[in-house]
């Protein structure tokens, strides 16, 4: 084979899609409006007039159609001359057409087609955004109406509230404590408060609104903070009415109205106190299921889920109640919570039933939810089970509205677990359950997809097959559901995709076999391989027959007729794949495959000519396989030995005969026509395939003895591709045509012509060798003349001749420098190898072989380069060379990129050895501790790194590096994990050697490493810190608590100076973390006289009042101080974080106690929703900067990465030119 057919695979279609543009009716009575309907409903006549059009012709091209219309034209004109001849226009306009003109009938239908649907949806689109448009100006001029009659109405309210309570509180002053109205007058002054104070709330929530859009604009400085819901003279006055009047009769209301009012404002223990009288005193009163909803909400926010479950339960006795359906979905959350699945699953199920009464379709989110945990209690390990859910919906019943849908949650939790076994299980399960239920098919999709996530791909084949047979046409589930055309729509597009899909993928399985194959090195192997690739290309090839006479007017057609025509190909269905490679090269108006298709359409002739010639149907011009053995050709013999059979004529040459051409065989002329068309028509300029397929036409014509049209292709070729591998056959094929003519003259002057046309590059077998050797004085003159190329050969020719000469490498040289500028490099880089392998100890050889190294690179063989550098580097004879360091140096550069790291540290190490005193020694040094970094060899980075610091750690110009150093190796003990007292002296020696070279390092160097005493004063200071954690004042005797006191707060001074050190760092990271430890010893100190334990004093016993007073005094003389400077220490904490522009763990720490300490202030977005935390120390790298930061020049904070390999001179010097002799 000259040519092999390259199909590409990296871009397979994606699945399609059905769009439909709905038709809108428009009842708009503006001028222009109609003016576009008028314009529609024209564009629609004359498109329905297209299609009827078609419709017709498509009918006419049916032959059945066509006589049986002809039939009643003819039954028609004996009835009535009227009649046919008004047929005869109809009959003369509407002939069969031929497919090709179908199908540009139906692409023009189509064009036609998307037009109207473009204009529809302008007009749409227009349509909708003028009733917008009308709809805003006229709810603008409503609401701007009303607005203002509000306002006045609001304003009225207030002034009436205010009078209102007023004359209340006149009442009570006048009336305290009269029994029946007092009471009265005080719950509706409460109520006015109540309004009163809720209005203010929500007009500080409006300013703040105001004053975080102001904060966020950048108009005032501080961020407002954020209001809270505050009741006092509500909570006051209700408290003096309970108390006064404790049987009243909204007493219940009363309590009620308190306990909101208490929870509102975080007093959620007084609040539940109120709550509780409710429940205890009036068990009669109508909000006692609210009371009872009240204590579980509360319950259950503070994890106290008996309680909350006992609150809950007892709102089951209101199950008119309209709040029975949240309390009873809390319930079978509460049991959930702990554990209890079978009385969570039964509520669940109570709550699903109670929905399915009342009629409620959906129930809303809580019938969702209570399906979903459902089925996660099904799904849990020790609870649960498949198994155990099938049984219990069989109990329930399979014909209750929601058991099939906990099956499907039950299947999508397996989903999000990736437990494809569990969702293959449980998805097969509903199919038996549910056999002909209209959403099957999506199941058995579901159920494919699982096998593909487990990548079972045989199973998932397997069940592709059995979508079609359970809900094809001919299926049970097809004749039960043939009236629900929604789902046979749904079937209709599954099936299509899963035979899509199952096309695409077993051509890709044949594509993939393919491959390997051709890497197998065992030929069992291989053959296995291509056998499993015939057999899938075969089936994909079935598959997309499938798909096309269902859909045979899909819009993928033109695609998938082509991957078809593949398909058959490469399944060695020769025969058919020309027939759909013809199709796709000659589809109207498509021309993505034009190109491959014309060309795989050759290739598949040549197949088939292949198997008849090995059947021996076909004899001569075959491809692809060796030709059968003739008797009386291709024996090749002497000329001078066959003087019997050619005479010499009278001008010297053979004696001259006629050659009769031979038939060629059908398939064979098909082969050449589809050649033809793909030179003619398919086939690019540049395109490389265009000789082979010149000299094949031509070799098929001199095959079956066309002689002068065989001769007049090749001369073409030559002609045009003279430089072409295949010229020397072409022309011993001109040659031998001559000869077998027996035209001598003709003969030799080919040969001449051949040898100007190829460049001096054609030689004739039966020619005598030309000259060897040029002298040097002639290559000279070429090179003068500037035939860059002559002069090259010429060299060559001497060196040949003479390569012993002294100035043989020197010719050689000239020789490389000719064929450079003449682009020819390959044949440059093949004289330079010559130098260096048989001038080794010419002055010059060591640029020769720098230059073979380089271009080694350059083209990607990097084995070589690396082999020639590392020569270069350490061989003898180049041992006074100066390109020996840029040698060893891109030797070293190559092993690291090829990640062989051993190698590199040890030519890093040669490198900084050998050359220390280059300026670059330093860097190569340092690079061998990143080798074995990379490695993660960490002792041998601490001895290159201890290394570098010896040696360097006087240098003022690598005073970054050494610090670097000291900073990685401290990482990498504490990496290991050495004990705390080696990282104590760890930890003590980088602070020491920073502060020794800080004088002499430069703003950028002092910046890029001072994180690393940072970092070592902070691990310090945590010692202290960890100490004052610890310390406890458990003792009861009161002297002591005093003096232990005195000691924590003097260990806090302690924690304040060791972390405080960190400052002059000025190393974000770690600065955060230490003012976070600073405020969290400030909040420690509180935590700790909460904790102590009450003094026990002689002869005194502590009561509850005695306690309280004991603990407020405490609160006031240490806990809301010490809480207030802790909560400022943490404001100046996430205050500086926000000036830094940089977060961490600390700054989120700082956040979460702010907000434990004061609710209001809210928590960033991360944090809200970040659950758990990393214990120790700042992230490395910063999260989010505003302003991007200038890059510093200089090797940055880590070790270095690979720099760029050092390139060949541009201009190389020429060696002296060989003298001649």
């Amino acid at each position: 084979m000259i040519s092999n057919r390259n199909t590409m695979w990296n871009h397979l279609p994606q699945d399609t899609t059905h769009q439909q543009v709905n038709a809108c009716n428009p009842t708009t009575r503006d001028t222009k409006a109609t003016f576009h309907t008028v314009g529609r409903i024209k564009m629609n006549w004359l498109i329905s007039r297209k299609i009827h059009w078609a419709l017709a012709t498509l009918l006419l091209a049916s032959p059945s159609w066509a006589e049986n219309q002809k039939k009643s034209s003819n039954d028609a004109s004996l009835n009535s001359t009227t009649t046919a001849s008004a047929t005869k226009p109809i009959d003369r306009d509407l002939e069969p057409l031929t497919e090709k003109q179908r199908l540009a009938e139906l692409k023009k239908l189509n064009k036609d087609n998307k037009i109207f649907k473009k204009a529809a949806l302008e007009y749409l689109r227009e349509v909708r955004s003028l009733i917008r448009k009308q709809y805003r100006e006229r709810r603008k001029l409503i609401v701007g109406g009303y607005e203002t009659k509000i306002q006045k109405l609001e304003r009225k309210e207030e002034l009436a509230r205010k009078k209102a309570i007023q004359y209340f509180i006149a009442f009570i002053n006048k009336y305290p404590s009269h029994p029946r109205f007092t009471p009265d007058a005080m719950y509706r002054l409460a109520e006015l408060y109540y309004e009163e104070e809720y209005n203010q709330y929500l007009a500080r929530s409006r300013q703040y609104e105001k004053d975080l859009q102001r904060y966020d604009n950048k108009e005032i400085p501080d961020a407002p903070i954020t209001p809270k819901k505050t009741f006092p003279r509500t909570i006051s006055r209700l408290g003096i009415l309970v108390n006064q009047f404790p049987n009243y009769r909204f007493a219940a209301g009363a309590h009620y109205l308190l306990g909101y009012c208490k929870g509102e404002e975080d007093r959620e223990k007084e609040a539940i106190a109120h709550f509780k009288i409710i429940t205890e005193r009036y068990p009669k009163s109508p909000i006692i299921a609210e009371a009872w909803i009240r204590l579980g909400e509360f319950y259950f926010r503070s994890n106290k889920r008996a309680e909350a479950k006992r609150s809950y339960m007892q709102v089951l006795k209101y199950p008119k109640h309209p709040m029975f359906d949240k309390a009873l979905y809390k319930l079978a959350w509460t049991h959930y919570l702990l554990d209890e699945f079978d009385s969570a699953v039964s509520r669940f199920v109570e709550l699903l039933e109670f929905y399915r009464k009342k009629g409620k379709k959906g129930g809303g989110e809580l019938r969702k939810e209570a399906i979903q945990y459902i089925a996660i209690s099904f799904a849990d390990e020790k609870w649960g089970s498949p198994e155990k859910a099938y049984k219990f919906v069989q109990k329930l019943g399979l014909k209750r509205p929601y058991s099939r849908d906990i099956l499907l949650q039950l299947a999508k939790n397996y989903k999000t677990q990736q437990n494809w076994d569990m969702v293959i299980a449980v998805n097969k399960r509903l199919l038996q359950l549910y056999p002909y239920h209209p959403q099957n098919p999506i199941v058995q999709a579901q159920i494919i997809r699982a096998n593909e996530q487990k990548r079972d791909l045989k199973n998932a084949l397997l069940e592709r097959d059995a979508l079609l047979s359970k809900f094809g046409p001919e299926s049970d589930w097809h004749k039960k559901n043939e009236k629900n055309l929604r789902a046979i729509k749904e079937v209709d597009k599954i099936l299509s995709k899963n035979i899509y899909r199952t096309a695409i993928f077993r051509h890709e399985s044949c594509n993939i076999f393919r491959k390997n194959a051709d890497k197998a090195k065992d030929e069992a192997e291989r053959q296995t391989l291509l056998n499993g690739a015939l057999k899938n290309c075969a089936l994909a090839a079935k598959n997309y027959r499938e798909f096309l006479k269902r859909f045979p007017h899909h819009k993928e057609a033109y695609n998938l007729t082509w991957y078809l025509a593949d398909s058959l190909y490469f399944g060695k269905q020769y025969k058919d794949a020309t027939t759909y490679f013809k199709k796709v090269r000659d589809w109207p108006g498509e021309k993505k495959y034009f190109d491959e298709a014309a060309f795989s359409l050759v290739d598949s002739y040549v197949q088939q000519v292949g198997l008849e010639c090995k059947s021996g149907q076909i004899k001569r011009a075959c491809e692809g396989v060796d030709e059968p053995k003739k008797k009386d050709e291709g024996k090749k013999k002497d000329e001078g030995k066959k003087k019997k059979d050619a005479k010499k004529s009278e001008d010297g040459g053979f004696r001259k005969r006629k050659i009769t051409p031979l038939p060629i065989p059908e398939l064979q002329k098909e082969l050449l026509g589809a050649r033809e068309f793909f030179l003619d028509k398919a086939a690019k300029k540049n395109d490389k395939r265009i000789p082979g397929q010149l000299y094949l036409i031509a070799r098929i014509y001199y095959a079956y003895d066309h002689i002068e049209k065989a001769r007049n292709r090749l001369w073409d070729f030559i002609k045009k591709y003279p430089k072409h591998t295949l010229m020397q056959e072409a022309g011993d094929t001109i040659v031998a045509s001559y000869r077998r003519e027996g035209r001598l003259r003709q003969m030799l002057k080919s040969i001449t012509k051949l040898r100007r046309l190829s460049g001096g590059t054609f030689k004739a077998a039966y020619e005598k060798k030309l000259r060897v050797g040029v002298a040097y004085i002639e290559a000279k003159q070429l090179q003068k003349q500037g035939k860059w190329v002559k002069a090259a050969r010429a060299y060559e020719k001497a060196v040949a001749k003479n390569p012993k000469h002294k100035d043989a490498p020197a010719a050689l040289w000239n020789a490389a420098l000719m064929f450079e500028k003449a682009n020819l490099y390959a044949s440059a880089l093949r004289l330079y190898e010559k130098i260096v392998r048989d001038y080794p100890r010419w002055n010059m050889a060591d640029q020769a072989l720098f230059f073979v190294a380089y271009n080694a690179e350059k083209y990607f063989n990097f084995e070589k380069a690396i082999q020639e550098y590392t020569k270069l580097a350490t061989d003898r004879n180049f041992r006074k060379s100066k390109k020996r360091p840029d040698a060893l140096y891109n030797a070293a550069l190559l092993l690291e990129n090829m990640q062989r790291y051993g190698q590199a540290a040890r030519a890093y190490s040669r490198y900084a050895k050998e050359f220390p005193k280059r300026p670059d020694s330093p860097e190569m040094l340092y690079r061998v501790a990143l080798m074995y970094k990379k490695m993660k060899r960490d002792d041998a980075t601490i001895r290159a790194l201890e290394k570098y610091i010896r040696r360097y750690k006087n240098d003022s110009k690598q005073v970054r590096r050494v610090m670097m150093s000291y900073g990685e190796i401290m990482d990498m003990y504490e990496k290991q994990g050495k004990n705390e007292r080696f990282m104590t002296r760890q930890y003590e020696r980088v602070i020491k050697a920073f502060e020794n070279l800080q004088p002499s390092m430069k703003p950028v160097d002092i910046a890029l490493t001072r994180k690393y005493p940072a970092k070592a004063a902070f691990r310090i200071g945590m010692k202290t810190h960890k100490k004052f954690i610890e310390f406890e004042i458990k003792t009861t005797k009161p002297k002591r608590q005093k003096k232990q006191l005195e000691k924590k707060i003097k260990g806090y001074k302690d924690v304040e100076t060791a972390l405080g050190e960190i400052a002059k760092y000025k190393s974000p990271p770690w600065l955060l973390c230490a003012m976070y430890r600073i405020a969290e010893a400030k909040q420690n100190i509180v935590k700790v006289i909460q904790k102590m334990p009450l003094p026990k004093i002689r002869g005194f016993r502590w009561t509850d009042e005695a306690k309280d007073i004991y603990k407020e005094k405490l609160d006031q003389s240490y806990v809301i101080p010490l809480e207030d400077q802790a909560k400022k220490l943490y404001l100046k904490t996430v205050a500086r974080s926000q000036k830094l522009h940089f977060e961490n763990n600390c700054t989120n720490k700082a956040y979460e106690a702010l907000h434990r300490m004061d609710p209001n202030i809210p928590l960033p977005k991360k944090t809200y929703e970040q659950k758990n935390f990393e214990p120790l120390s700042p992230m490395p790298l910063v999260k989010s900067i505003r302003k991007k930061k200038k890059k510093v020049k200089g090797t940055g904070d880590k070790l270095k990465s690979a720099p760029k390999p050092r390139k060949a001179p541009a201009k190389r010097p020429a060696a002296p030119a060989a003298p001649a002799k």
